[in-house]
């Protein structure tokens, strides 16, 4: 009787068990804490500038780029909005080039970009493999951007903005304004990432960034000519100013009205490989593990985090 009792009881502790289990998880899945936290992540790879002083891709002037974002997941649609924070860092040179005519103009420049820019990503289609699942994306957005190009006069950092090489702060009766070291990018983008259903999803991603401005390398249409930058008593380095925006040795190059640059945009791209660590699996695993008992059965409290 006494063994048959504590069979009862057992029994009855489970159903409360398996009761508090599902009214905990439906309870936790309907707040509105597990249906708007969001996911962070961030990204590395390579980035390569387009433009006057590298019209096609190059290794060469492969350089660094790091992002970070944050982003929601609209269930159950596959929809997400993501807002970026992109840094990297660009960089040409035409004594590297394999144009003749790039070679003799001897420009280069340098510069830091940081981009802020909103974007929209959405699963085109998904497989298995191995059962693991992955899926295919594209995305789109629009952002801001910051960037000063500078160069090195012999060991001597210069931005190339203040000098005006292109006329900008010269004499000429119809001269350009100077440009801003603001932009509006618009990055288009396609990748493949991991099961999305897990803690971690890894991802690799390229993502084309086409720009409103033209002056990320200082180079865009003609050749003020030396006779524009006379020396002036002003704080603006007129001397400098005519040494760097022709910085040929032949005489036919740097004459006032021929091309310098091919006055349009520039534009840049990166190829990262990034990870998504999904915030509310990761808060409600440690959620259940503090609580002693599994709520969640796709996450068990086995499973390494990271």
């Amino acid at each position: 009787m006494q063994k048959l009792a504590l069979q009862i009881n057992l029994f009855l502790s489970l159903i409360i068990v398996i009761n508090n289990d599902l009214y905990s998880q439906n309870r936790y899945m309907n707040s509105p804490f597990y249906k708007n936290i969001m996911t962070i992540g961030g990204n590395i790879g390579p980035v390569h500038y387009l433009g006057d002083l590298s019209p096609k891709p190059t290794l060469r002037f492969l350089r660094p780029a790091l992002n970070a974002y944050v982003k929601k997941t609209f269930f159950p649609y596959d929809f997400t909005l993501k807002l970026n924070y992109n840094f990297s860092f660009l960089t040409a040179s035409d004594k590297s080039s394999r144009d003749s005519i790039q070679r003799i103009r001897n420009l280069s420049f340098s510069s830091i970009i940081h981009e802020f820019s909103i974007s929209m990503q959405t699963s085109v289609i998904s497989f298995k493999r191995k059962n693991y699942t992955y899926s295919l994306y594209a995305s789109f957005g629009i952002g801001a951007f910051a960037f000063n190009p500078f160069t090195y006069d012999g060991t001597n950092k210069v931005y190339l903005r203040n000098l005006g090489t292109e006329g900008q702060f010269s004499y000429l009766p119809n001269k350009q304004k100077p440009y801003s070291l603001r932009g509006i990018s618009f990055p288009i983008g396609i990748g493949i990432q991991s099961n999305k259903k897990s803690v971690k999803t890894w991802f690799l991603e390229l993502n084309y960034r086409f720009t409103n401005t033209g002056y990320i390398d200082d180079v865009f249409s003609k050749y003020a000519g030396f006779e524009s930058f006379q020396p002036s008593g002003e704080s603006y380095n007129s001397i400098l100013a005519s040494k760097l925006q022709n910085r040929s040795k032949n005489i036919d190059f740097g004459i006032r009205g021929t091309t310098r640059g091919n006055e349009k945009s520039d534009h840049f791209f990166t190829i990262t490989y990034g990870l998504d660590i999904q915030l509310w699996r990761y808060v409600y695993k440690y959620r259940t593990k503090y609580n002693r008992f599994k709520i969640n059965p796709k996450i068990s409290l086995d499973t390494d985090v990271w």
